[in-house]
């Protein structure tokens, strides 16, 4: 009776404990959904705090210590002649009980905590990509964007053309930290994927980033190629205007059209028409007609008027060019 009368005192406790725990356990049920970073770091905060002071509340580490202590004592020497006794075998399967409750207590707890403890943490991790793409997006839908819709001219000379290669080029080596960035973001986001208490809103940011960047990159790549097929452009003309100045001149000594066809050497003329040729290769078809797709395609109307005269010329001149060739090849296969 007196060794009842003393461990009486943890079993009231443990007890209390038990009907004390619903509402001890609440803070760590309640779902939290905090709107910032700073937030989130607050209920973190307060979560750790939280489960130290519920430990003491519950005094579940005092107990778990005095309900070791009443074991040993149960299974001392000077408790072995009472091991049959109803009374006391009752109360030390009691105590056995009562002390796996202590356990559970603690283990219940901390798994609340901890499964608390990572909804917050996730939750900061959330917050901060949110924040960060947030940021990426603003500057793909502003300041890319603008860049794009601002930067259309294809340059009416080499010299604008290549000019506006440049500009690109250092664009593009201006936006190779916020790419990078972009993507270091995106593998960030495939690993909170992978974690539990992730929100939607990971997914449909990274789903609105990748078609972003995606977006981003065929319009540098789309840029990329005009401008250069503007450069080509410019250099085909120039190529094709200066041989067009050539071929004129050629063309006042070697005008087999202006003379009678009796009078010439096809020979010797086709020898000094392939010489020239060699000298000053005519443009090719292909060439031709990239002139003419380019010209056909500017949207400066000054621009394509200059462009189609000058087209025109090397497209006359080509044409004589042939002809010439088709006659003297017939003149030379009559004498042979």
């Amino acid at each position: 009776v007196r060794f009842r009368m003393q461990v009486e005192p943890f079993i009231c406790d443990v007890v209390g404990v038990s009907k004390r725990l619903v509402e001890a356990i609440a803070p760590f049920t309640q779902e939290e959904n905090p709107n910032t970073i700073q937030e989130a770091e607050e209920s973190l905060k307060i979560h750790k705090i939280q489960r130290r002071k519920t430990l003491e509340t519950l005094h579940v580490d005092e107990l778990a210590s005095e309900g070791e202590r009443i074991r040993v004592r149960l299974h001392s020497p000077a408790k072995e002649h009472f091991q049959n006794n109803p009374d006391f075998k009752a109360t030390v399967e009691t105590i056995e009980v009562l002390l796996n409750r202590v356990e559970n207590v603690r283990t219940r707890l901390d798994g609340l905590w901890t499964t608390k403890k990572e909804k917050l943490e996730t939750k900061i991790r959330e917050k901060k990509f949110e924040k960060e793409a947030n940021q990426i997006i603003e500057w793909f839908e502003q300041y890319a964007e603008e860049f794009f819709e601002t930067h259309t001219e294809m340059g009416e000379s080499l010299e604008v053309a290549q000019a506006l290669v440049n500009e690109l080029l250092e664009f593009e080596d201006k936006t190779k930290d916020i790419v990078q960035h972009t993507d270091r973001l995106l593998k960030q986001a495939s690993k909170l994927e992978g974690l539990q208490h992730v929100g939607r809103s990971v997914k449909d940011l990274t789903v609105r980033i990748k078609g972003l960047l995606s977006d981003f990159e065929l319009k540098m790549e789309h840029r990329k190629k005009r401008l250069d097929d503007a450069v080509r452009l410019h250099n085909i003309m120039e190529t094709a205007i200066n041989w067009c100045i050539e071929g004129v001149e050629f063309l006042s000594n070697y005008d087999i059209l202006a003379v009678d066809l009796n009078d010439i050497d096809p020979i010797h003329t086709k020898t000094q028409l392939n010489q020239f040729q060699q000298l000053y290769p005519p443009p090719t078809k292909d060439d031709i007609q990239m002139l003419s797709d380019a010209v056909s395609s500017m949207e400066s109307h000054w621009g394509r008027e200059g462009f189609q005269f000058a087209l025109n010329r090397i497209v006359e001149l080509h044409d004589r060019f042939e002809l010439y060739h088709k006659l003297l090849d017939e003149m030379i296969e009559q004498k042979n």
